[in-house]
């Protein structure tokens, strides 16, 4: 997470965050989608955010995933890699 602070901390703090929602469509297509999500913490929680900024109403993600015709739809936050693991030095 990111988070940008300017001046007081209620109105002016934005988190930056990655997340990745998957699922299935009507169609049984399996889907992943990753985001980012812009949002005030001390306004909103990063739920609240993503039905935002996916233009619904939805009281959670379950009734936004109904509204959009998912099925077996969930969000999470990408696993973190360490690229020092992946990197051999010579």
């Amino acid at each position: 997470m990111v988070t940008i602070r300017t001046g007081n901390r209620e109105t002016d703090s934005i988190a930056r965050e990655r997340i990745i929602i998957e699922g299935e469509t009507r169609n049984r297509v399996r889907f992943e989608m990753p985001s980012f999500i812009e949002y005030n913490p001390y306004k909103e929680t990063i739920e609240e955010a993503i039905i935002r900024s996916l233009g619904s109403r939805a009281g959670n993600f379950q009734e936004l995933a109904v509204e959009k015709g998912w099925s077996k739809a969930d969000w999470s936050f990408p696993p973190i890699v360490d690229f020092r693991e992946r990197i051999n030095i010579v």
